[in-house]
Formats: structure tokens, C-alpha cells, sequence
């Protein structure tokens, strides 16, 4: 491996050593446990020359006596460790054979299925720490020392990494996770706190970081002093690094949520206090009043309130509260250490933070949350997708005023944006980020439509955001007061979208020219009204609303739009020369 690499992770990990005062590691891996038949064969086969360029064997006193030179080597095997003799083992020459060419094939899937040797490149890098016992060890061995080196670990703080196959130990083949859960077991009840890892070449390193809590419950561990590693980053220094400065904010991350976690609660009990505090003209007056007059749900509202007071209880909490900002100085302190993810892991923030940008239709529909600027509509014939460019006043329903349940009068249609995955040549669009997963997709400002609001109403009343409404049917029971009030006016504009279609099926018989009469007087959506059933005749439309964008960058969104269409337009340039 290039020295430079190593020196760079040297670097890092005595770092994050010293910061937590790290002064032994302890690997065990049954891959010490080397058999002395084996390693002799391939001495005595070796070319002496070779041997001789050996580190450990630079001293030997070879002579031309093969016995004797076994001989020699059976004594200094003797007086070597666990480690040593894995050592010598890996570096002595093997011998040279070219397999049948049937067996070849046999032999490559072999090579690939193989659990990869790790302990050249540990041995390596931890070697060359300073400050740091680095203890390499069967599994033999740790059973004989494992006590003491648990005891020791209450003043000597340590982390230990086990291979999880040590099966050529007298272990199985998941022995390692055993170690870690007997390692934890101990250093709890002698009061002692150590760092554990599973090393394995069975999961990769998106399965270490995604199955990690799941595993751990699974083997009854605590989370926060284990984590796994693929064996297969190792040989990637930076990604390897990345997992054991991992392993180490393992702890303090989780004290973080902890100290967090009870600022809210104790936030909440205060925000409480506020609430309760509050007058009943107050609350009639914040609640109640202000929301049936602008036409919210009197629930947001009130957990609007909540919030007010839990912001600034919960900030002046953790500000002033020493341990909690003492501890986020280590873990940034740590965070900050140089180190490199694996590239074969993305990692799940962009689900956070794409529930954090868009609402899903589960939640809106089920609801029956109001129509709003942002809600995204599908068309279920084309898979076209859309988004509502719309002045949110311009949608809003009031309860009260001059036309209570109504929208102004002028206010009957709204622009639909088509949503698409490639990037407009032109600068004219707004980016959605994460909209398909991971992948960000564009609202294009020059493909908008008007559409009636109407057909994008109708998708409030339904439970699963379908443009949809049946003949008298009922108001559900948790929609706000002011589109119960509303469900009465778009339950009339649908009547009288149905008598046009009737209207003109008792004056025209062809079905068709009746369908492209009725589509020539609508907008995106195809519409398909059914009345087979008399006093249940149902119009649907092809649209559903499918998400929402929330604020802010909703009106981020419209204030580009409106950019958009207030562009300057400039009398043409005739002071230049003109293009030959």
C-alpha cells in the first residue's frame, strides 16, 4: 500500500485517538492461529534467496542443511505470538503451480468468493501509531486473555474489532458477534466502557451502514458501542477511517439525542403551561376565530402555537445547559477529522430531507387537506405530471365574508406547470430536488396550462386525491368548516357539468362526437361521467393529486414564475453592425 496513504491515515487515526483517549486496540481474527505444518512447508520449498529478504528472517543463520534450517525455524515459530507468526506466514514465498486448465475457472470463483486478508493492511496502520497498544490475536489466545484485557480497559480505554468467521479457531462461523456480546456483557458489569466492531466479509458496506441498529437489536447489543465493517473497504483507507470514527461518535451521538431529546420534552411541558395560560377570549380569538375567517384548520393553528413557545423554550434550554454544548464540541471536533465515506454508500438523508420538501398524498388526501399552491397532480392518461401556480389567496375558502364556503367570483381557473425529469434548455424552470427518490426533476415555466379549479376541488373530497364526485354524495367528516361550506358549491358545478353532458345526449346519439364536444370545453384532465345509476350519476376527471411542495419553496417556486413572466422586453439593438 502507498506510504502516503498510510501516513494520511496514521495521521487520522492518532487524531481521533487522542481526542478520545484511545490507547489500545485489539483485533482478533482466527487468521492468527497459522498451523507450523503449513507455514514449514512452504519454508522448506522457498529459495533461500527469497527467504533471506524477509524481515524476520534477516538474522536467520541459513546453512546448507535443509534439516537443520527447519530445525531453526521451529524454534524461532516457538518463540513468536500469534501476530508474528501470521506475519512471517503471509510474506513466506509460495510455491509456484499452474492448475489444470478445468480447474481454473474453479479456482477464480474461488479467489472472489474468499474471505479477504485484512491483517496486512491493519498491521500496517496501526502499528505506526504512536501511543497505541495494538494487540493482534487468535481466537484461542483472546479466550486465555480476554478477562484481563476487559478489566484492564477501565484505565486503559479500548476498542476491539472482531473478524466474525473464526471457524479455523475452534470457533463457528459467527463466533465474532458471540465475542462481542460476552466483551459488552463483562465491561457492563464491571462498569467499564469499551468500543466494539464486527468485521465480515458477508455484508457490504451499504448493509453495515443500513443494517447496523437492525443488527444490533437483533443480537441484544447496545447500538452505541457497536458498529459493523465490511471487510471489502478496508483496503480504502479514507472509507475505513470513515467507519471508525463512526464506531467512536457512536456514544456521544447518541448522550446528543438524549440531552436533546429531554430540552423538548421539558420545552413541551413549558409550552404547555403557556397554552393553558392563555385567557379563553384569547384562545376563542387565535383558535377559532382568526382560523375560520381565513379558512384553516383550526388544528394547524393551534399547533402553530405550540411551536412559538417550544422554539424559544427549546433553544434557550440547550444554550444555556454546559454538558449538552460541551459534548456537541467533541462531536464536532471529531465529525471534522479527515476521512472519506465509501463511494458505494449514498446513505438515506435525502428521505429526510425530501419529507421535509414535500408533503405525500397519504397525508393530504386522508386529510382532505385544502387545495394549495404546490399540490402536484398526475394526469392518469398521459403520466403527465403537474404543479398549481397559483396566488394562495387567489385559492383561498373563507367561511365567512361576502361569499362565505366561495372564492371570489373572477377566480375559476389556476395555471398547472408540467413537472419534467430533464432540465429545460432555457433558464425558465425551478428545480425540485429529490422528486423522483434521489433524482431532481423541473417545474417548466413555459409549458403551463390553465385548468378549471373546479376539477382540482373535486380532488380535496376523496380519500385518495382522485378527481372524483358523485351525485349528492356526503361532505366527510373531517374536512374544515369552510370547504364543508365549499363542498355545496362544487357539488353545484358538478350538477351542471353533468346536465351538459345529459343535455347534449338527448340532442346527439353518436357517443364520440358527444365525448370531443364535452373535451373541447375542458382543459388537461379527460373527463368520464357515468350514469348508469340514476341518483348516483359520477363525474371523474383523469387527475389526482399525488404530493405537495411545501413552504418555503413553494412560494420560492411562484416568485420564479413571476419572474418569468415579467421578464423585460427590449426595442431590438441597431447601434451594433449587423451579422454578415
Amino acid at each position: 500500500m502507498e506510504i502516503a496513504k498510510v501516513t494520511e491515515a496514521q495521521e487520522s487515526l492518532r487524531e481521533l485517538f487522542i481526542k478520545i483517549n484511545i490507547q489500545r486496540v485489539v483485533f482478533v481474527d482466527d487468521a492468527f492461529k497459522v498451523d507450523y505444518e503449513q507455514a514449514s512447508g512452504f519454508f522448506t520449498t522457498a529459495d533461500i534467496e527469497l527467504l533471506k529478504q524477509i524481515d524476520e528472517l534477516k538474522l536467520f543463520a541459513f546453512t546448507d542443511d535443509k534439516d537443520v534450517n527447519l530445525s531453526n525455524f521451529r524454534t524461532l515459530w516457538d518463540s513468536l505470538t500469534d501476530s508474528e507468526r501470521c506475519s512471517l506466514f503471509i510474506r513466506l514465498p509460495r510455491p509456484l503451480s499452474t492448475p489444470e486448465p478445468s480447474k481454473m475457472e474453479e479456482n477464480r470463483t474461488a479467489q472472489l468468493l474468499e474471505d479477504p486478508i485484512v491483517i496486512p493492511v491493519l498491521d500496517e496502520v496501526f502499528k505506526g501509531i504512536r501511543g497505541v497498544d495494538f494487540k493482534e490475536l487468535s481466537l484461542t489466545k483472546w479466550k486465555e486473555v480476554s478477562s484481563n484485557l476487559i478489566d484492564e480497559a477501565k484505565t486503559i480505554k479500548s476498542i476491539f474489532f472482531f473478524d466474525q468467521d473464526l471457524s479455523k479457531d475452534g470457533g463457528s462461523d459467527k463466533e465474532g458477534i458471540k465475542q462481542i456480546q460476552y466483551t459488552l456483557a463483562k465491561a457492563k458489569a464491571d462498569k467499564t466502557h469499551v468500543m466494539c466492531s464486527l468485521l465480515s466479509h458477508t455484508f457490504s458496506p451499504e448493509q453495515a451502514y443500513d443494517g447496523w441498529k437492525t443488527f444490533a437489536k437483533e443480537q441484544d447489543i447496545d447500538e452505541s458501542q457497536f458498529i459493523l465493517v465490511s471487510k471489502s473497504e478496508i483496503n480504502n483507507l479514507p472509507s475505513f477511517i470513515h467507519m471508525i470514527k463512526l464506531m467512536i461518535l457512536n456514544q456521544p451521538c447518541s448522550e446528543l439525542i438524549s440531552g436533546v431529546s429531554e430540552a423538548i420534552r421539558t420545552s413541551h411541558e413549558e409550552s404547555l403551561k403557556k397554552i393553558k395560560e392563555i385567557n379563553i377570549f384569547d384562545f376563542d380569538n387565535i383558535v377559532f376565530r382568526s382560523s375560520r375567517h381565513e379558512g384553516v384548520w383550526e388544528l394547524d393553528t393551534l399547533i402553530r402555537l405550540f411551536s412559538i413557545f417550544q422554539r424559544d423554550k427549546i433553544r434557550e434550554t440547550v444554550k444555556s445547559d454546559g454538558t449538552l454544548n460541551s459534548l456537541l464540541s467533541e462531536i464536532r471536533d471529531i465529525s471534522r477529522i479527515r476521512s472519506a465515506p465509501s463511494a458505494l454508500y449514498s446513505g438515506n438523508s435525502w428521505k429526510i430531507q425530501r419529507s421535509e420538501i414535500y408533503e405525500d398524498a397519504a397525508h393530504l388526501n386522508s386529510l382532505h387537506l385544502q387545495l394549495e399552491l404546490g399540490d402536484i397532480f398526475q394526469n392518469s392518461n398521459s403520466s403527465k405530471t403537474y404543479i398549481l401556480l397559483a396566488q394562495p389567496c387567489d385559492l383561498m375558502i373563507r367561511s365567512q365574508g361576502e361569499t362565505p364556503g366561495e372564492r371570489r367570483p373572477d377566480v375559476r381557473m389556476a395555471n398547472l406547470a408540467e413537472i419534467v425529469p430533464d432540465k429545460p434548455d432555457q433558464g425558465d424552470y425551478y428545480e425540485l430536488p429529490f422528486f423522483l427518490e434521489k433524482d431532481p426533476w423541473y417545474v417548466k415555466f413555459t409549458a403551463t396550462h390553465p385548468e378549471k379549479l373546479l376539477v382540482l376541488d373535486m380532488c380535496v373530497f376523496q380519500d385518495d386525491g382522485a378527481s372524483k364526485f358523485i351525485t349528492n354524495q356526503q361532505c366527510p367528516s373531517n374536512v374544515i368548516p369552510a370547504w364543508q361550506l365549499h363542498h355545496n358549491k362544487v357539488r353545484d358545478d358538478v350538477n351542471k357539468e353533468m346536465r351538459v353532458y345529459l343535455d347534449l345526449k338527448n340532442k346527439v346519439n353518436n357517443q364520440q362526437l358527444i365525448y370531443l364536444l364535452f373535451k373541447s370545453a375542458i382543459g388537461l384532465f379527460i373527463p368520464c361521467i357515468d350514469d348508469s345509476i340514476k341518483g348516483k350519476e359520477t363525474l371523474t376527471y383523469s387527475c389526482k393529486r399525488i404530493g405537495r411542495l411545501c413552504e418555503p419553496r413553494a412560494s420560492a417556486m411562484l416568485t420564479a414564475y413571476a419572474n418569468h413572466v415579467c421578464r423585460a422586453a427590449f426595442e431590438h439593438d441597431f447601434g451594433g453592425l449587423p451579422e454578415s
